[in-house]
């Protein structure tokens, strides 16, 4: 704690401020339902310090069983690909996947947001580990892209696209130009393919489409709810209407601007934290935020180092 004293400073006076938050909030109780015991984060951020601080070979366990996780849960997706129903007989609707997940339906983005950490230790460890290792993380991380890329999760595809670009950003002064066209031949070959199937095609592109140019809160749920939390924000600038109390202040009549307004969240990062912590809680994380921004530009600029390139890998999971 007192090593890292700068961030536990930090994490203090955001904890405190979340307290503040719920307290002049419209439910104080029920927001702190979710502020109260934000602290439990930093004990387990701590935890992880610790452990791997510890232990040498922590860093390879969570490689290992990461990717045994990875290879069984992607397996599972290909079986369900190919039969329409996984081994546990879940299924999703034309153009998804449901896999282990049962109906949460969030196999893509558990994927795609955990792969970069993945990739990131399996870097930083490479020439300690032996050779069928190796040959097991890769074939188990094309198995995984190509589970994100046919999830039907949109999220999930962009975000795996704006991976590809940052480490397309980073090799791309320090490694052979022969190399650099075989990745993007790659990463073109691999996102255009869910377009020739007409499930995936269509949840990917009408959808999104539909998304970004309909004006219509009455039909587009995300403007709606996007709308809702900026009006949220436009009347509690600084605390905001408390952590967690979205789903309960959008049933207001000004809030309530159609019947797409109301959820648990807005789904959209920024705009929940502007409408239920204010300017100053959003401060706070897009602070964080930029501050890797930053260190992604500072190791881009220096020296190829595969141990570097490992640390650039898990600052681009908190990015995305």
């Amino acid at each position: 704690i007192y090593k890292y004293k700068i961030y536990t400073i930090l994490f203090t006076a955001f904890y405190f401020y979340l307290l503040i938050s719920s307290f002049f909030s419209n439910h104080i109780y029920f927001s702190l339902e979710s502020s109260l015991l934000y602290f439990c984060y930093f004990i387990y951020t701590i935890a992880i310090i610790f452990i791997i601080n510890k232990d040498n070979d922590t860093q390879k366990y969570i490689l290992y069983f990461g990717y045994i996780t990875f290879f069984i849960i992607s397996l599972d997706a290909f079986y369900e690909i190919y039969t329409g129903y996984n081994i546990f007989n879940n299924s999703a609707m034309n153009g998804r996947i449901s896999g282990m997940f049962g109906d949460r339906w969030v196999i893509g983005s558990y994927l795609v947001r955990l792969l970069p950490v993945l990739i990131g230790i399996f870097l930083i460890n490479f020439y300690t580990l032996n050779k069928n290792i190796k040959y097991f993380i890769f074939f188990t991380s094309i198995m995984s892209i190509i589970v994100i890329v046919f999830s039907g999760e949109r999220k999930a595809f962009l975000l795996l696209i704006l991976y590809a670009f940052l480490i397309f950003f980073y090799l791309f002064n320090k490694i052979k130009i022969f190399n650099i066209f075989m990745y993007l031949c790659f990463c073109i070959v691999l996102f255009l393919l869910p377009f020739a199937f007409n499930d995936y095609k269509e949840r990917i592109t009408q959808q999104v489409v539909h998304h970004i140019s309909n004006t219509n809160v009455n039909e587009n749920q995300y403007l709606s709810m996007f709308k809702s939390s900026l009006e949220m924000f436009k009347d509690n600038l600084f605390f905001g209407v408390g952590p967690n109390n979205f789903r309960k202040e959008c049933f207001l009549e000004k809030y309530n601007l159609s019947h797409y307004s109301c959820n648990t969240h807005p789904h959209n990062t920024p705009l929940q934290l502007l409408a239920e912590t204010g300017i100053i809680g959003f401060i706070f994380v897009y602070g964080i935020f930029c501050y890797f921004i930053y260190k992604l530009f500072y190791l881009s600029r220096l020296n190829f180092n595969l141990k570097l390139f490992g640390i650039y890998s898990i600052i681009c999971s908190i990015i995305m």
